[in-house]
């Protein structure tokens, strides 16, 4: 399978569906962005797009809204800070301790998404579980108390992480990542520098 070179870009941009869209920026100075290693994403005005709600457990992630308006859950409560006059949302966040491995992410899941024309079939979802359960970023699959929804996703992200493995997939994509952080990437889960094709 031929790959799209995502990584080869300093943005992606998401359509999850009509009107749902979002805009991920890596800066590769400290020109465009007041924390090193930190992603920019921007909401164009009218778009429904909202990431889903996840928790981290090795990371502290911090989130600041650049321009315009958005609303925060932390922890069950929802914030909203809002600067007027700007129609984009701009929202900077970025983790502690910085390691490259949320920008790595973001590209290989965002890569994935992309290729799959944001209509992700079987192998596109195993290809992200087998990403996501290589970094610490754990979605909420299911509403409920906070254990059975810690219980619910590392259950399935073991189980698809498993798949994953026996048919071959590698959590990180060489055309999806970066090159300045595909060393980054290799340290952690990678069995070759190339993937399967699916």
């Amino acid at each position: 399978m031929v790959r799209t070179q995502f990584g080869k870009r300093d943005s992606l941009r998401l359509e999850q569906s009509p009107g749902a869209v979002a805009i991920f920026s890596s800066p590769r100075d400290s020109s465009t962005a007041t924390v090193p290693g930190s992603r920019l994403i921007t909401v164009p005005s009218g778009s429904t797009w909202k990431t889903g709600l996840h928790w981290h457990e090795e990371y502290d992630e911090t989130v600041r809204v650049v321009q315009g308006k958005a609303a925060i859950t932390v922890s069950g409560f929802t914030r909203s800070r809002q600067w007027k006059g700007h129609w984009d949302v701009v929202i900077e966040e970025w983790v502690d301790p910085e390691d490259g491995f949320k920008a790595v992410f973001f590209y290989n899941v965002i890569g994935a998404l992309l290729e799959a024309d944001s209509k992700p079939g079987f192998s596109d979802f195993i290809q992200m579980g087998t990403t996501l359960a290589y970094v610490d970023e754990f979605p909420a699959f299911m509403p409920g108390p906070f254990m059975l929804k810690y219980a619910a996703t590392h259950a399935a992200l073991a189980t698809v992480s498993c798949m994953g493995w026996a048919l071959g997939y590698q959590p990180w994509i060489k055309e999806y990542t970066p090159e300045h952080l595909w060393d980054t990437a290799r340290t952690r889960g990678g069995r070759r520098e190339d993937t399967k094709a699916k």
